[in-house]
Parts: C-alpha cells; structure tokens; sequence
C-alpha cells in the first residue's frame, strides 16, 4: 500500500499490476502458440499505452477533447476498421456543444454512457444517428446539458462519456472533423500534484484489469453460442453495440486447405461489412495490411444479390477472400447500419480446390496484381481514416 504522497509506490503498484496482467495473457487458454502469445503481448501493450494517455490527458470532464481511442493500432472491444471512434469525457450536471460536418457520410453515431453495473456494463443512456440531427447540408451544432430541452440532447444525471463513431468507407468520404467545448465559462486546471498521478496510474491499471480478460470471456462466450464455422442472423446492437446497427457473429475453425464460404444477402443499408478478429484478443486481424475486412465499397455481390466472403489461410482468387492471417481459428463480424430488417447469412466449409464448384459461375477471378492493387489502396485508406 502506498501513501498518497508516494510517487515511487504509486509507480511500483502499478508495474506490479502490469507484472501480473502481462501473466495472465500469456497463461489464458487463447494464447495457444507463438503467434496468439505475441499478439497477446502487443494487445496488453497497446491497450497500457491507450489506457495511460486516455487516464492522464483524457478524462477531465471539466476541459472535455475527444479521444480516439479505438483504430487500426489501439483496438479493443472487437473495433469496426471503418470506423473512427471518438471519445470524451463528460458530466451529466454541466452543458456541452457539439460541432462537425457529416455531409457525405453513411451515418455517425452518438452514444452516451453513464455509469455501468455488472448487468449493464456499458450503460448506453443514449444511442443516435448524427446524420438524423444534421442541417440540410449535414452541419451537426448540437447541445449536450441537463436543461436543453427540445434544442439538444438531455443529458443523464450519471452521464459520463460521449462516444462518435464515424463510417469512412472509402476515400471519397470526408472525416467529420468534430470539435467540443463545455460551454460553463473555463476555468484553469491546477497545477499536477502527486495524487493527480497516482489517482491516473490507479485509473489505468483499473481500465486495463477489467477490460483484458472481460473481452476473452465475452468471445469464449459467443463461441460456445454460435459455434465454430457458423454464423448467426443479424440481429439490432443492444447491451453492447448500437440499436442503429445490425451485428451478426461467426466464428472459423479451418484447415490449411480449407475455406468457411459466407454468404449473405446484400441489406438494405447505406453501409455494411464484413471483418475477422483474433480470439480472446478481439483486435482485426491486420485490417490494413492485409484483406481481413471489406465493406459496401470494396465487396462483390453477385447477380442473385448474395455476397460471397471466402475466409481461408491463402488467396483463392475470388474478390471476396478474408485473409486470416495465419490464424487457423478466428472470429467474424458482419455489420449493416441503418437496416430495417435482417438480411439472411449461412456458412459452409468448402476444400478450396473445390471452390469454384460452390460459386455462381461468373463469379470474377482476382489476379495476383488485383489482389496488390487492393492492399495498396487499404493502406491509403488507413492513413486518410486515421492520420489525416
């Protein structure tokens, strides 16, 4: 125990706790061989960089600056690589303004999440299309306070973190550039004092003991649901994802030779996706570097209006493949935003030398050069999604 003055037992706890986090990954079932335990590491490492910064620079609701806090590097929670996730925190008892530009985008979701239970453990209070609250030319300027009245949005009482994700698909959609202030006159921070530190160490170490083995548990717990090589129907977001979206899980088990065929009937929607994830880990399995997701702007659908993925180890040549990435086992997402009702899905081991048989016959054929063309521009599209 450390005292509160006591910045070298602050450190040292908080290694300590580091020590044995770093421990539990690299016994848990899921680290099954090299790779599973490297990622293992790299995720703990990751998510200890995200947990630090989101602790010491991130959490003030008085001086509010969204975060983001899920991309292609720091990924918890199964992230969506189309996605730009955007965090803050806030206070249900003070008044925010909300600012950005959603013209050109499929959709943006607000939520707000206000203090979580263990038979509520994100504590959704408020679920939002953006696009729905945006002017004629997509302008979002929007108040966030207990007193708004039918101006804004109401905030919760226990309100304590505003969460944007925005959809960037593709090149041609612009980033929302959201900005936020609390509109109760400034105040000046203090200057940091030891408790200020040890009270952000002790944040981050709480952050990270809840949420490492809550995501193996969660994965572990959906498998054993669905089963391996399946897939469920699409189904609204509740508890754990968004009521504006469609989530359906899978999961693959498969052979060097083998390949899981997917299909699903195109949706409704402005936007949806298909990604695979690690198990335990719940990271996109290298989504810019190699073809693990593709969504509406990347995707063939065929002419009976069914996509056809093709999860397998190695290129099959169909434009729908989903590389694993040296995964024999791994987790799937399909997503469709704004849906009305649930598309069908199903999923079929096939032999890949046995493919073809399985697909309509003008399916296209993908080159090796193809194949670059697209990895290429998925590099583009990472930085245009999270640097630029």
């Amino acid at each position: 125990m450390h005292h509160e003055g006591d910045l070298e037992g602050a450190w040292d706890a908080y290694c300590e706790r580091l020590r044995l986090l770093g421990r539990s990954v690299l016994s848990s079932p899921v680290a099954a061989g090299d790779l599973a335990r490297a990622e293992g590491v790299r995720y703990l490492a990751r998510l200890t960089a995200k947990s630090l910064v989101q602790s010491f620079d991130f959490a003030d609701p008085a001086d509010p600056r969204l975060f983001r806090g899920n991309d292609d590097v720091w990924q918890w929670g199964g992230p969506n690589i189309d996605n730009v996730y955007l965090g803050a925190r806030i206070d249900g008892r003070w008044t925010y303004r909300l600012r950005g530009s959603v013209a050109g985008q499929p959709g943006v979701i607000l939520q707000v999440l206000g203090v979580p239970a263990p038979a509520d453990p994100v504590a959704v209070r408020i679920d939002r299309n953006l696009v729905e609250l945006a002017d004629d030319e997509g302008v979002v300027d929007l108040v966030l306070g207990p007193d708004v009245g039918d101006s804004g949005i109401v905030l919760p009482a226990d309100a304590r973190q505003l969460l944007l994700r925005e959809y960037v698909p593709s090149l041609e959609v612009p980033r929302a550039r959201f900005t936020i202030e609390r509109l109760e006159a400034p105040v000046a921070p203090p200057p940091l004092a030891v408790s200020d530190v040890a009270g952000s160490l002790d944040a981050s170490a709480r952050w990270l003991e809840h949420h490492v083995p809550f995501w193996q548990t969660y994965t572990a717990g959906r498998r054993a649901e669905v089963g391996d090589n399946r897939i469920d129907r699409p189904d609204p977001g509740s508890g754990m994802g968004s009521t504006g979206i469609m989530y359906s899980a899978g999961f693959f088990a498969l052979e060097a030779d083998q390949g899981l065929l997917v299909t699903v009937d195109e949706p409704a929607a402005p936007y949806w996706a298909m990604q695979l994830y690690t198990l335990g880990w719940y990271e996109g399995i290298d989504a810019s570097g190699r073809q693990s997701s593709l969504n509406h702007t990347q995707a063939h659908v065929d002419g009976d209006g069914r996509i056809r993925f093709v999860v397998a180890a190695t290129d099959p040549g169909v434009p729908n493949w989903l590389d694993t990435g040296g995964h024999a086992e791994g987790m799937m997402h399909f997503r469709a935003l704004g849906c009305i009702s649930s598309p069908d899905a199903s999923a079929t081991v096939v032999q890949l030398e046995q493919l073809r048989a399985a697909l309509p016959d003008d399916h296209p054929h993908v080159t090796a050069d193809d194949r670059a063309d697209a990895i290429r521009l998925r590099r583009r599209l990472g930085q245009h999604r999270f640097v630029n």
